[in-house]
């Protein structure tokens, strides 16, 4: 014989010859809602003060319906500092608004509310806040991670990073202008790794920590460093940086009137120095300090 227990109604059987119980443990239904909106704010990894920038905000329409007038606000700190109609939203589609700003130092609050639609049920997703650092002196912790087509560019500032930082999948971290200080307490805690067609370039730029790190590039990933000091002030005084490269996937390094430490073709699948002739540096005034 079959019955139902629990929340969903799980179906279950018993064999009564021997009183085993046969269960249904995965059973399909819908996988989203009729009406179903929900909104995102992108974090910018850090904004200037007073340099008018953008808050974007992002709202998706994960139901099975079309929607139309859809309304969307924006508030800093508690205060609305936008309103929006989007006209229509297909469902499966997305749709971002940007919000121009140009605010003073300090940390703020930004929270985006869609409204919801008649007979939309599930509204946990219908707000979204992330706090926005606004600074000089930003500092970013966690791994920053830039990929897909995302370009991330840090510029006219000092960025203290605490964690590693990845660039992939044909992204690009461009650092002009700028200090990049990666906040270790040892030496190799963190790494800077560009892989898979991403690219890293640099201008006018200082890569620093207070301890040796790496920087590798792999997967076909371009580096481009030009006017670029790479070192750290750890005492005694070892190569400050490493490039890594990985034979197997054909990196390419460019420097162009840098100095840093010694650079290096690798094979990581060998540990060997040696065979990498599938690797590419090219160097125009570096110094080895």
């Amino acid at each position: 014989w079959w019955g139902s227990w629990g929340y969903g109604k799980i179906a279950y059987g018993v064999l009564e010859e021997h009183n085993y119980i046969l269960a249904i443990t995965s059973v399909e239904g819908p996988t989203n809602f009729e009406h179903d909106l929900a909104v995102s704010v992108q974090d910018p990894i850090y904004l200037l003060p007073s340099k008018e920038s953008a808050l974007n905000i992002t709202v998706y329409n994960e139901g099975q319906e079309e929607e139309v007038d859809v309304e969307v606000r924006l508030f800093i700190n508690g205060t609305e500092v936008m309103s929006e109609v989007i006209p229509v939203l297909m469902n499966d589609a997305s749709s971002t608004l940007s919000y121009p700003w140009s605010p003073s130092p300090g940390r703020y609050n930004a929270t985006a509310y869609v409204k919801p639609v008649p007979d939309e049920n599930y509204i946990f997703n219908n707000r979204d806040s992330e706090f926005v650092d606004v600074s000089y002196t930003p500092t970013h912790v966690g791994d920053l991670v830039v990929d897909g087509d995302d370009v991330l560019i840090i510029e006219d500032v000092f960025f203290t990073q605490v964690g590693n930082i990845q660039v992939r999948d044909n992204a690009e971290l461009i650092i002009r202008n700028a200090t990049l200080d990666l906040d270790q307490d040892y030496y190799h805690k963190y790494e800077i790794i560009v892989s898979d067609s991403a690219c890293l370039l640099t201008e006018e730029a200082h890569i620093v920590s207070e301890y040796q790190f790496d920087t590798r590039l792999t997967g076909n990933a371009e580096g481009w460093l030009n006017s670029t000091v790479l070192g750290y002030s750890w005492t005694p005084t070892y190569p400050s940086v490493e490039f890594f490269l990985y034979v197997q996937n054909n990196a390419t390094l460019n420097v162009y009137g840098s100095e840093g430490g010694y650079i290096y073709f690798y094979d990581y699948s060998t540990g060997s120095f040696y065979g990498s002739e599938l690797n590419s540096i090219y160097c125009y005034d570096y110094s080895v300090v």
